[in-house]
């Protein structure tokens, strides 16, 4: 949506406002436990990061993968991608331990699920190799972009700007 443009432009503060506009309408219409409330729940969680207030990014993060755990259960894709949020606040403050466990949460759901989401699959382990990677463990790092890119390769998905970030991570080690 147009909030989801604004934060790609940087437009984290517009982000921000078309979100919570979005949130109070849609809880409204379809309630807080609505798999698109949740969505721009974790978007506007997203965008607190973006915005350096960290900590109420992952408040509000944690309080999204609740309630989509509590919703849709713990194998579904939405959970996936709140872990996925939530773990790259949580690398950008530092926390590699639960930025890891994150990303190896959003991996297993991935496995154990809709196996045509390469992309999302992908995503989890470019952010279990950053981990990797900044935690001193290079060899390890470079074991999971390979994984990573030979999932991407693998794939019929279109999958363009997670295949630069695996390339990326790799020419980076």
């Amino acid at each position: 949506g147009l909030g989801d443009e604004m934060r790609r432009q940087g437009r984290h503060q517009e982000a921000l406002e078309l979100y919570d506009a979005a949130i109070e309408t849609l809880e409204e219409l379809l309630g807080a436990a609505a798999p698109d409330t949740l969505v721009i729940r974790a978007s506007r969680g997203v965008a607190l990061g973006n915005l350096g207030r960290d900590a109420e990014a992952l408040k509000a993060l944690d309080a999204v993968l609740a309630a989509t755990q509590e919703a849709l259960g713990e194998s579904h894709v939405y959970v996936a991608r709140a872990h996925l949020f939530r773990a790259a606040v949580r690398l950008h403050v530092e926390d590699l331990e639960g930025a890891g466990e994150d990303y190896a949460s959003a991996n297993e759901v991935y496995i154990a699920g809709d196996k045509s989401l390469h992309s999302g699959r992908a995503r989890a382990l470019v952010g279990l190799a950053q981990v990797a990677r900044a935690s001193g463990k290079t060899a390890r790092a470079e074991s999971i972009y390979a994984e990573a890119k030979a999932l991407l390769d693998a794939s019929e998905e279109p999958a363009g700007v997670m295949r630069a970030r695996v390339e990326q991570g790799m020419g980076e080690l």
